[in-house]
């Protein structure tokens, strides 16, 4: 059977070969901690799995849904923006409800852009937009970040990598995997710049709900004048715990939404109806005060993260504030490929290298903290410190 050299030629993820990796230490009886995979960890609001054990005994539940998303969800997702960022938008015209952030970034690009055109990718990037980018024809450009100031989005760093082919920049704010999280003036001078030049910003807003003082997120699209310019992608999976749930959108212009039900018909046709429902109940109840909690978690575990570093002299964390992640400069810029896997058989640590996400990442190490206790976290330092020789 012939095999796509698109596909063939795609780099696999290779949280997925550690994950095996460190299945197999497990099985050997060997203690392995987990900071690789990038979930919450927290719990689905009850709200959620109320409507969906409810919804199972409806006919509807079991049958495809409307390609744009259940109604009942669409005007939640708007009921949201209006409370988070004081935006009106159309939920019969702005918004395809989609399986998942990744679904929803897909339809963008594939509905902005035509094969040979350019991405441009600020780097270090999340690994699933480059191999979109691949499986799509298109062409993955890095704009590299700086390390110094914590991989900040800055229109300097972007400016040089753009070409003529140039058609969507796909900007993830706060970051995976750096938690770099966008000043709002900085971002909305990349934004202007950009459609100046015909380029749509695709913004990923995954992990809005996870930011933490003094950063504070700001959604593009709350501006009048940047709003036609853009694409956002939203997710349930992290804030609301429903990874295996596969919800997102999409919210655009409604020319843009409009040939994007396209892409969305000959993918999935819509997304899961029982999802659908349990995530409208989540965002039709009280769900702030569980946010509150989960940020005031994950406080104490960045400051684990901070305390348990400091004697740790081989790894230096330039202190982001946002997302579930730090990204740790590793002295000597070993190759991390091969560090990360010593690391789950020699120190018991499961940490992704930083170079699965753009050459950018080289010499890096992401850690997740986001399933990941206190006391986990507090013990994988140890393992770390005496892995680096402290």
């Amino acid at each position: 059977m012939y095999l796509s050299q698109r596909v063939q030629t795609t780099a696999a993820p290779i949280i997925a070969d550690l994950g095996e990796l460190a299945t197999a230490c497990r099985a050997a009886g060997q203690s392995v901690i987990n900071l690789g995979q990038g979930v919450s960890g927290f719990p689905p609001p009850a709200a959620a799995l109320e409507a969906a054990r409810a919804a199972l005994t409806d006919p509807a539940t079991h049958q495809y849904g409307p390609e744009p998303g259940l109604p009942v969800l669409c005007r939640a997702i708007a009921g949201k923006w209006a409370r988070d960022a004081g935006v009106t938008l159309d939920p019969d015209a702005e918004l395809i409800v989609t399986a998942g952030a990744n679904q929803a970034a897909a339809l963008a690009v594939l509905a902005c852009t035509d094969p040979g055109d350019d991405v441009l990718l600020p780097s270090p990037y999340y690994f699933n937009s480059e191999m979109l980018a691949h499986l799509t024809g298109l062409h993955a450009v890095e704009a590299p970040l700086d390390p110094a100031d914590g991989f900040a989005l800055r229109w300097e760093r972007l400016a040089p990598h753009l070409t003529p082919q140039t058609r969507v920049a796909l900007l993830t704010t706060p970051g995976n995997p750096t938690g770099a999280v966008a000043d709002p003036a900085e971002l909305a001078r990349c934004i202007r710049e950009l459609a100046a030049r015909n380029i749509t910003a695709i913004v990923d807003e995954t992990y809005e709900y996870f930011v933490f003082d003094p950063a504070r997120h700001w959604s593009p699209a709350a501006d009048p004048d940047l709003r036609p310019h853009i694409v956002t992608v939203g997710s349930f999976s992290k804030s609301f715990g429903l990874a295996g749930w596969r919800v997102g959108y999409l919210f655009g212009p409604p020319d843009l939404v409009h040939q994007a039900l396209k892409v969305q018909d000959t993918l999935v046709i819509c997304a899961p109806v029982i999802s659908q429902i349990a995530v409208a109940a989540a965002l039709n109840s009280d769900y702030y005060p569980a946010l509150a909690a989960q940020r005031t978690e994950l406080v104490a575990r960045r400051a684990t993260l901070r305390t348990g570093l400091a004697p740790v002299p081989a790894l230096t964390w330039t202190e982001t504030h946002g997302s579930l992640f730090a990204f740790l400069h590793v002295a000597g810029d070993p190759p991390a490929a091969a560090l990360a896997r010593r690391l789950i058989r020699e120190a018991g640590v499961q940490l992704i290298p930083g170079s699965a996400f753009g050459q950018a990442g080289a010499g890096h190490l992401r850690l997740s903290y986001g399933a990941a206790s206190v006391a986990d976290i507090a013990a994988a330092l140890v393992r770390l410190g005496e892995f680096f020789g402290v």
